[in-house]
């Protein structure tokens, strides 16, 4: 375990009464998992930890599930750092735990060597408290404590609207309409071209296997910006340097609602996802090493996984349960380049 210099550590042992470490769960492998304070009560009432599986919720995966790592520094490096007591000294959680080797539902080495597994496949041990452990440069952090912001456990929900009710509220009446208001809180999630010709493709039968649901917002997706995170950690879940990330974010602003011209060349089908491999235009930045869009998915199925599947196919080799048809000629396909928020993402805007 590398700490930066100054950094104490508390650890605090966990009964976890609703999935208990014990014979069952011997073989399981310790790993971490970092969070904030303000869900920590939550997490340690109920005794697990829920899925990311909803981007329009701000929830940052490429595969639905749990992720932790065996990594401390990395676990570290996702707890957000909070001032608690408003004296200076900033405070990290790192809950320390053991997942099921046998439900992984994927290893990514990229990113701090984590490990995404269903919310079954995880008990806790513990909590790691990091004292005097400030925020590195363009990191988000917590200034000082609110309540409000607090995730109340299930059943202590009136503890928590007795709090609310006791603390001084000031009602401001808005100066811009709502819609503006809705506008400005919108998270920025990832640059994209948008590509609505393909439905028409998609709407003709035998395009997709039967068994898969077809996308109702196509898209090639060129960046990810995942929410507010710092751009030092959306660039490294890029693959990417932090000048690089800065680079392709700029030139993607200036051609923001611009059309450009994207070349279809390539259908690759999958048992749960099919997708098509693009050209972009020169200049047009893509943070993907096979810039692609997805067709169509088995339910359940997230868009994302075509990503891994490109991945498997460029670094692996894979071809077992692959069938690609490649284009005699490239389709030209317009579209408007633009970025996807939380509000776009849910359709209100």
């Amino acid at each position: 375990m590398h700490l930066p210099a100054g950094v104490q550590i508390l650890w605090g042992s966990y009964r976890n009464v609703t999935a208990p470490v014990s014979a069952e769960t011997s073989g399981w492998l310790p790993a971490y998992h970092g969070t904030w304070f303000y869900g920590l009560w939550s997490i340690l009432h109920h005794g697990i930890f829920l899925e990311s599986t909803d981007e329009g919720r701000g929830h940052e995966f490429s595969t639905p599930g749990v992720y932790v790592t065996r990594r401390f520094e990395t676990a570290r490096e996702y707890a957000r750092p909070h001032q608690l007591f408003s004296d200076g000294t900033f405070y990290r959680c790192v809950v320390k735990v053991r997942y099921d080797p046998q439900e992984v539902r994927k290893q990514k080495s990229k990113g701090g060597d984590q490990v995404v597994v269903p919310s079954c496949a995880v008990v806790i041990e513990g909590v790691f408290f990091c004292a005097n452990d400030p925020p590195m440069k363009g990191e988000e952090r917590f200034e000082d404590w609110q309540d409000e912001l607090e995730v109340i456990p299930y059943g202590i929900v009136p503890t928590a609207t007795e709090r609310l009710a006791a603390a001084p509220l000031e009602v401001a009446v808005p100066e811009a309409p709502v819609e503006a208001e809705v506008d400005a809180e919108a998270m920025p999630l990832f640059w994209r071209v948008d590509l609505p010709e393909v439905l028409k493709v998609l709407s003709q039968p035998g395009v997709l296997p039967s068994n898969f649901l077809p996308v109702v917002k196509p898209y090639v997706a060129l960046l990810y910006l995942r929410g507010h995170l710092p751009e030092h950690r959306a660039a490294s879940r890029c693959g990417m340097t932090l000048l690089q990330f800065r680079i392709a974010k700029q030139a993607l602003e200036k051609l923001q609602g611009k059309q450009v011209a994207v070349k279809m060349t390539e259908f690759i089908i999958e048992e749960n996802v099919a997708c098509a491999v693009v050209e972009l235009p020169k200049g047009v930045p893509c943070a993907s090493k096979i810039p692609h869009l997805t067709l169509g998915t088995r339910e359940n199925v997230p868009a994302q996984h075509a990503c891994d599947v490109l991945e498997e196919i460029l670094s692996q080799g894979r071809t077992e349960g692959i069938t690609r048809i490649k284009l005699p000629k490239a389709k030209e396909l317009l579209g408007i380049l633009d970025i996807e928020t939380s509000d776009s993402y849910a359709g209100r805007k």
